[in-house]
This record gives C-alpha cells, sequence and structure tokens, in this order.
C-alpha cells in the first residue's frame, strides 16, 4: 500500500488531506513541522510526501533536507501552498519539490498525484 505523507502545521487541513488520503486507499501520516516530517520520512518511507511551504522551519528547507539525504532524495515531493504564483513555484522546483499545488486542492488533483506516486 502506498504511504503519503503530509507535511502541515494546520491541523485542521492535514486532518482533512490524511481522511482524503485514506478514502482513496492509501496510507497516511502526519507531521507538523519540518523537524518531525523528516524524522518521519525517514522512519516511515513514503512513496510521497505533501508539504505546505508556510511550515515552521519552512517548507523548502524540508525539501532541500530531503534532497541532500540520501536515503529520501528520491521520494517524490509536492509543495502545498495558498501561494501558487510563478515564483513561488520557482522557488519550490529550486528547492527540490517536484511540483506546486495551489490550496485549495480538488478532490481529482488529489487522486491524480497519489496515484502517480
Amino acid at each position: 500500500m502506498k504511504r503519503i505523507l503530509i507535511v502541515e502545521d494546520n491541523q485542521d487541513v492535514a486532518e482533512i488531506f490524511a481522511q482524503l488520503i485514506e478514502i482513496l486507499g492509501y496510507e497516511s501520516a502526519i507531521a507538523h513541522d519540518v523537524s518531525q516530517g523528516l524524522s518521519l520520512a525517514s522512519s516511515w518511507k513514503p512513496q510521497l510526501v505533501l508539504c505546505d511551504l508556510g511550515l515552521p522551519g519552512d517548507g523548502l528547507e524540508f525539501a532541500r533536507a530531503c534532497k541532500r539525504d540520501a536515503a529520501l532524495k528520491d521520494i517524490r515531493l509536492l509543495a502545498v501552498s495558498g501561494r501558487s504564483r510563478p515564483e513561488d513555484k520557482r522557488a519550490a522546483l529550486e528547492a527540490g519539490f517536484d511540483d506546486l499545488l495551489g490550496k485549495p486542492i480538488e478532490f481529482a488533483t488529489l487522486q491524480a498525484v497519489c496515484e502517480l506516486a
């Protein structure tokens, strides 16, 4: 079963993502900051991470840290943010994210990215 890690500081948003992911038939886990996200990614080994850019500790730093870690560098990383301007997407891609999804995310979009993981 695919494992999808949600790194999101807003508990309500994280819980909604987790419920939707589980409805889709995938396993989910939640981290609320960069440090917790990195620790969980290392121990739980997800195939996909959905990471808020506005995290305490900075979502961009989460991606950079994943790409520096040989055990995490191949995980598919998707940035999730209410900020989805071209410069936000460019910064996310430069940090190591595979793409940037603007909030709110439609269910069909979430389903498609989960299937690709």
